[in-house]
């Protein structure tokens, strides 16, 4: 059974958190599934928002609650994409 895929380098793909060899890894890894979780959430939510936006008689409103998910969205993918990096490089130090 899958928990998930992770592709470490080209010989290594884990799928569950006990196939990673550092704890600290392993942790990252956790705090990387959780910003991937929270950035699909936003981005459903940041959907909502911009088809709201385009029947909106008050747009103001809405303009700034997008923007602040926009803002929200580009933090995680940044951290999204440091995390993975500092996975791989961890785990292939170790």
């Amino acid at each position: 059974k899958h928990d998930f895929v992770f592709v470490v380098d080209d010989d290594r793909t884990y799928h569950t958190l006990r196939d990673f060899k550092s704890k600290q890894a392993a942790a990252d890894f956790t705090a990387l599934q959780q910003d991937i979780r929270q950035l699909k959430k936003t981005e459903l939510e940041l959907e909502q928002k911009r088809n709201a936006y385009a029947t909106a008689d008050d747009k103001s409103a809405l303009a700034s609650q997008i923007i602040a998910l926009e803002q929200t969205q580009l933090s995680l993918q940044q951290s999204i994409d440091e995390l993975t990096v500092k996975v791989r490089n961890e785990e292939i130090d170790n």
